[in-house]
């Protein structure tokens, strides 16, 4: 049996493998564009707050992670159920 590492399966693919990347979103206070860093080894689903580039009011940002490494992301005016 042999294992293959993520990064040697990728350049195999010739396609880069990313642990990081830019989600980019608009404000839900003011609508300015802004991104945030996405780091995939800190989990398949994430929670945190942010403040907007712009306006500086806090946003909830939640994201989940899936095997395939696609993201369902969602950002949100803080303190919103």
């Amino acid at each position: 049996m042999t294992i293959i590492s993520q990064t040697e399966l990728a350049k195999k693919r010739k396609n880069p493998v990313s642990l990081e990347s830019d989600q980019a979103f608009n404000c839900p206070y003011c609508a300015a564009a802004i991104s945030v860093r996405i780091d995939q080894t800190a989990g398949s689903r994430q929670f945190f707050v942010t403040d907007c580039e712009v306006c500086c009011r806090p946003i909830e940002i939640e994201l989940d992670i899936d095997a395939d490494g696609y993201v369902n992301f969602i950002a949100k005016r803080g303190g919103e159920g």
